[in-house]
């Protein structure tokens, strides 16, 4: 009974020995798995992290992009709203010197209609019309003569309104 205790026992000693080697095994190749796939973990995370890194760059780069961006558009609106300033100025000056020139033209028209009359014999009036030397003279005695007329009648008002006073005045004093 002691021989079959031992052998009973060997058999068991052995039966543990193979079970805690499977064991091992198993453990050992589970361990292997887990650590395989702690290791695939921990690749996928630090991917991800670095995914995330290159997502937060990006962004920062789109803001930077969307900053200048902004900052363009602003200055091309102060660029635009200034040379539509300068334009309507530029306008306003066209049409200053646009009338000036007109102006100009008529002045020179007049002139040369002037010397035309003038090489024609004749001269222009105040209304612009061409009249000869002749009918201008004419014109002026009869201004002249007008005049001189209107002075006479002027002389003899003055004359009887003197007279009258002269005669108010020896009356109010006789009154006295």
């Amino acid at each position: 009974s002691s021989g079959i205790n031992a052998e009973y026992g060997e058999e068991l000693k052995g039966e543990i020995k193979r079970l805690e080697q499977s064991k091992k095994s198993e453990a050992s190749t589970a361990l292997q798995q887990l650590e395989g796939k702690m290791s695939e973990l921990s690749k996928a995370e630090v991917k991800a992290r670095s995914d995330l890194e290159s997502v937060h760059e990006a962004v920062k780069d789109e803001e930077k992009e969307k900053e200048r961006v902004v900052q363009s558009i602003a200055s091309t609106e102060n660029l635009i709203k200034t040379k539509s300033e300068e334009l309507v100025s530029a306008r306003e000056e066209a049409e200053k010197l646009r009338e000036a020139e007109a102006s100009e033209r008529e002045t020179v028209e007049k002139a040369v209609a002037g010397l035309d009359a003038v090489r024609a014999g004749q001269m222009q009036n105040e209304k612009g019309e061409c009249i000869t030397y002749t009918e201008h003279l004419i014109k002026l005695k009869d201004q002249l003569s007008e005049a001189s007329t209107a002075n006479q009648q002027a002389k003899l008002k003055i004359k009887h309104f003197t007279s009258s006073i002269k005669k108010m005045e020896s009356t109010c004093k006789t009154a006295e």
